[in-house]
């Protein structure tokens, strides 16, 4: 059995170890997000026990940060003093991002996520650890785990959309059924809207389809914002807003 800083067993009956970019893309399907992470620092795998070739039945991948963040002068209030040089090296050397947490449907509900956040937290490459996670409404595990929820800014471009489409008359979350989504993309200054919206993030900005399974898109994060998460090591963050 391979052993690491993330070796451990915690219930129910798995085995927590460091794993490869491989295990991550074995169950990479089972996540709602498309597409993989941008970059790929580690990878934990838990396994229903500690034999190697035991199935997965969740992955953990932690990443680089983004550098452009809303939210994260409200997490670091120090950060507002330096320079756009001097923030830049600041996180790339302070924090990691959890940017996957996957578990197999058979698995779901039974702990394995929280147990591989914990067993990340134990042993973070960085002091700070980040999470961004659409689901966290009904998914709380970052926060089971022991991370910190922060109070995030509506985004300009999500703002905006919603006003337009408010002014014409359509309501987001109808949108995240594909037949309401067909139905109301044929209205040309609703695609506009959405087609103005997609360009502002290089999330969407590629997005390839059409025009109805970005305004499905566009609606899960109009009705379900991205929910922020924060972890220090030496347990002294204390976040502005929460």
């Amino acid at each position: 059995m391979e052993t690491s800083p993330w070796s451990t067993r915690k219930p129910p009956r798995i085995s927590i170890t460091q794993g490869t970019p491989d295990d991550y893309r074995a169950l990479a399907h089972r996540h709602y997000r498309a597409g993989a992470p941008a970059t790929i620092a580690l990878v934990l795998v838990a396994r229903a026990d500690e034999h190697p070739e035991s199935p997965l039945v969740g992955v953990l991948v932690v990443s680089m940060p983004t550098l452009n963040a809303t939210w994260r002068d409200a997490a670091f209030p120090a950060m507002r003093s330096l320079s756009r040089a001097e923030r830049a090296r600041w996180i790339n050397q302070n924090i990691r991002v959890i940017s996957r947490a996957i578990v197999d449907p058979s698995q779901r509900g039974t702990g394995v996520a929280t147990a591989l956040v914990r067993a990340y937290l134990a042993h973070p490459l960085t002091r700070f650890t980040e999470a961004i996670a659409a689901m966290a409404r009904w998914s709380p595990f970052f926060r089971h785990a022991g991370m910190k929820e922060l109070a995030t800014p509506v985004c300009g471009r999500d703002a905006a959309l919603s006003r337009e489409l408010a002014a014409l008359g359509v309501r987001a979350w109808r949108l995240i059924d594909a037949k309401a989504a067909r139905r109301t993309v044929r209205d040309v200054e609703v695609r506009r809207a959405l087609e103005r919206w997609a360009r502002g993030s290089k999330a969407t900005r590629g997005v390839v389809g059409p025009a109805w399974q970005l305004a499905v898109i566009a609606a899960q994060r109009l009705t379900a914002p991205p929910r922020v998460f924060v972890h220090d090591s030496k347990g002294k963050l204390n976040p502005e807003g929460k």
